[in-house]
């Protein structure tokens, strides 16, 4: 006995047959009934790119030996709910450390706190090495001022630079992460 009622499948197959010879538009039978858009970038960031980017892989191979002075490491700490941040720059050798504080994670403004912080030993400032993030995009300011090379770790290997990973964490433990962040001296 043959049913009256074709199967879902057959259902679906005479539908989707019908659309395609109709050449009618698949998305005016869609729920949402909107348009699906190409989105001509694929799956690229979109935000913009770091100019002049230089890679860490180019850069001199004595840097790993830490023998010499003024090979710094740069890396931020976000406040909590992304208000402020904290600026660390680390020297590899002698592991002296320089923190500050900026109200927003903008190029700008941490390029011009590093500046600041570092103009005084800029004798002693000699490459910087930055991870893949847009707050470093003015690292082309930062070398003018300071006379100094920029580098970046690998892209998608955060924290490559071995130096920040124990201020970073001390950082992320020290201020919390609750409140937003506050930086303040220390008095004996």
């Amino acid at each position: 006995m043959q049913q009256d009622c074709p199967s879902a499948m057959r259902r679906c197959t005479s539908m989707f047959t019908r659309i395609k010879c109709k050449a009618v538009a698949l998305w005016k039978n869609l729920r949402g009934q909107k348009q699906k858009r190409k989105r001509y970038a694929g799956g690229r960031d979109r935000r913009g790119h770091i100019l002049n980017r230089r890679p860490l892989r180019d850069g001199p191979l004595h840097i790993e030996a830490r023998k010499q002075i003024g090979h710094w490491e740069c890396d931020t700490v976000i406040g909590a709910s992304h208000k402020g941040a904290v600026v660390t720059m680390v020297e590899r050798k002698s592991g002296y450390a320089v923190i500050t504080k900026v109200s927003n994670k903008t190029s700008k403004l941490v390029s011009s706190a590093i500046v600041d912080k570092l103009k005084p030993i800029a004798a002693r400032v000699k490459i910087l090495n930055y991870d893949n993030v847009k707050e470093f995009a003015g690292h082309g300011l930062i070398d003018q001022e300071l006379n100094s090379t920029a580098y970046f770790a690998r892209p998608f290997a955060s924290l490559s630079v071995e130096a920040m990973r124990t201020l970073t964490t001390c950082c992320a433990n020290t201020f919390q992460r609750s409140k937003p962040c506050r930086l303040s001296v220390m008095k004996k």
